[in-house]
């Protein structure tokens, strides 16, 4: 049995009830009541909690600090690696690129990272290439002032008024050439001078056609027009000038002679529409979208005759986004090249004001 002190203890926490017999008591009777047992199994099912709770809290402790590990694991590694590509990009190296898996936020971050490096190593390419063909732009009218002044030097040809005049005609092109780069990269730094007013476009290309008349003719270009008016828009009259003029250098140099040259005007809702289109011969689809490219010349039919710069459509193109317009270039049905050019509309009541 139990330890008399145990039994006492035992005893201690029991109700007693005594038993009778014929009016004596003959025993007694102990028993634990409800309270006592309710509270015992309170007891009992609290201590089975907190150990449940102990074992819950330390398996997600385990969990979290496995999952957080991982997760450190994975990003770390994804994170690696784009900082080893941007390095690769700090040193120069703008052909380094990003797996792109997944669609989370990283993925997508990889998808702008390499799209800034295809950026990036397009600008280069451009850059060098920008560089290179200036050089050669450069290196022709030097060349042939060089050979000119050493001819007259050496005695070779004469200094009279004739070769003069020739050196004359190389300085004033390496000079349009320098005015043309400069207009470029103003346009570039979104600095080109451009003093927009209310302005009747239809005006503008009557005026200058009609001045090119002689000139287009003696190119044996004949010239057709449609220029309802008055059509307003704010524009800069002697830039919009400069772009005409580089469509009729365009036009003239490029086209098989005679030929034909067609310019529209309409307002199609608040855009006013110029369609310039010429004669053959034609530009190949695939080079339709490089023409507004600079020193960018099509190979074969409408190549270098002119002796230009290969500037002229960068520029028109330039001139065209500075008045906030758009220049597209598409195949025309006389086989030559169509330009469609769109400037936004000027209402009448604010051309007045």
């Amino acid at each position: 049995g139990l330890p008399a002190g145990d039994r006492q203890a035992r005893s201690a926490e029991l109700e007693w009830l005594p038993i009778e017999f014929d009016g004596q008591e003959i025993g007694t009777l102990g028993y634990r009541p409800p309270q006592q047992l309710m509270a015992r199994m309170d007891r009992i099912f609290l201590s089975r909690q907190q150990r449940n709770l102990s074992i819950i809290v330390a398996a997600l402790g385990l969990a979290s600090l496995l999952l957080a590990g991982g997760l450190a694991w994975w990003l770390g590694r994804r994170t690696r690696s784009m900082a080893l590509v941007t390095r690769h990009l700090i040193e120069g190296d703008y052909s380094a690129r990003l797996p792109e898996r997944g669609h989370d936020e990283l993925a997508r971050l990889a998808r702008d990272f390499n799209m800034l490096a295809a950026t990036l190593e397009a600008s280069r390419e451009a850059r060098t290439r920008w560089v290179t063909d200036i050089a050669h732009e450069l290196r022709t009218p030097l060349a042939v002032l060089r050979g000119e002044i050493e001819a007259m030097q050496d005695g070779i040809r004469p200094l009279n008024h004739d070769n003069l005049h020739s050196l004359s005609q190389e300085v004033g092109q390496l000079e349009r050439l320098v005015a043309d780069l400069r207009l470029l990269s103003q346009s570039d730094a979104d600095a080109l001078e451009v003093q927009l007013a209310p302005l009747d476009l239809s005006a503008s290309l009557s005026s200058r056609l009609d001045e090119a008349a002689g000139w287009l003719a003696d190119c044996d270009l004949q010239v057709s027009s449609s220029l309802p008016g008055p059509a307003w828009m704010r524009g800069d009259a002697r830039r919009l000038r400069q772009l005409w003029t580089n469509l009729l250098d365009n036009s003239c140099a490029y086209t098989t002679l005679p030929g034909k040259l067609e310019v529209k005007l309409q307002q199609s809702g608040t855009r006013l529409v110029v369609t310039w289109q010429d004669s053959a011969p034609g530009v190949p689809e695939e080079a339709l979208g490089q023409l507004t490219e600079r020193l960018y010349r099509v190979e074969g039919s409408r190549n270098r005759a002119s002796g230009g710069s290969g500037l002229g459509l960068s520029i028109a193109n330039a001139l065209v986004k500075s008045h906030g317009g758009t220049m597209r270039a598409s195949s025309t049905p006389l086989g030559g090249l169509c330009w469609t050019i769109e400037f936004p509309a000027l209402l009448v009541n604010e051309a007045t004001l």
